[in-house]
């Protein structure tokens, strides 16, 4: 095993850092690649280092660019550690399908073959399995050092998450953080409004404040009328 796997892994939150296949799907660990090939003068230190399954790192081989079908040019593939995976690449949550969002994200789809009928199948039992998270794998999304600050931000970006229903995007947008605690204030107003009671209806059209007397009650302790 390579000796940088625990670190690597680690960061990549133990999925393919090109395809977000589960780790712990499979029963031997993910390979440790580098992202621009040391044959092609690629660094050999953990900015080049990226965590990939076995059928990604044999598809990408030493390639480093590829030919974007829809524009028909030669690009560069996906980086890993200077690249926002969301930014590239969503997914269709209906075929289990990943598709690029951009020519670098459409190249490495194609390059690497995310999408045969094995990966979709997978991919698709995944998702029922609940192993596949597409937010959790968006947002360990890592970058560079250099991206990262970068991209810093006094405050927290939400993560990015791209839905699609029968080919058409039914959602695209950043997934806010909803508080769910209610504050003393409006716990207090939700107690009173429990307390009072409806106005008991009349048979005409108008309605008639209830006058019958209560007894002492939590909500009403001096009785009287509700």
């Amino acid at each position: 095993m390579n000796p940088r796997y625990p670190a690597v892994a680690k960061r990549a939150a133990h999925r393919c850092e090109y395809c977000g296949a589960p780790e712990a799907v499979f029963n031997f660990p993910f390979e440790v690649e580098h992202i621009e090939p040391l044959v092609r003068g690629g660094a050999d230190d953990e900015s080049n280092l990226a965590l990939a399954c076995r059928s990604c790192n044999v598809h990408k081989g030493n390639a480093v660019e590829s030919e974007d079908r829809d524009t028909q040019t030669v690009v560069r593939l996906f980086h890993p550690r200077c690249d926002v995976w969301s930014e590239h690449f969503t997914v269709d949550i209906i075929t289990g399908a990943i598709l690029g969002k951009t020519p670098a994200g459409r190249a490495t789809m194609t390059r690497l073959g995310m999408n045969t009928t094995v990966q979709l199948a997978a991919r698709k039992q995944w998702m029922r399995l609940k192993c596949f998270r597409l937010l959790e794998f968006v947002a360990t999304s890592r970058l560079s050092r250099v991206s990262r600050a970068r991209y810093t931000s006094p405050m927290p970006q939400a993560p990015s998450l791209a839905l699609i229903f029968n080919g058409s995007v039914i959602f695209n947008g950043s997934v806010p953080h909803i508080d769910t605690t209610v504050s003393p204030a409006r716990r207090s107003s939700i107690t009173r409004s429990n307390c009072q009671r409806p106005a008991a209806l009349s048979l005409g059209s108008r309605t008639s404040p209830c006058s019958r007397e209560v007894e002492p009650s939590a909500c009403n302790p001096r009785g009287g009328s509700c």
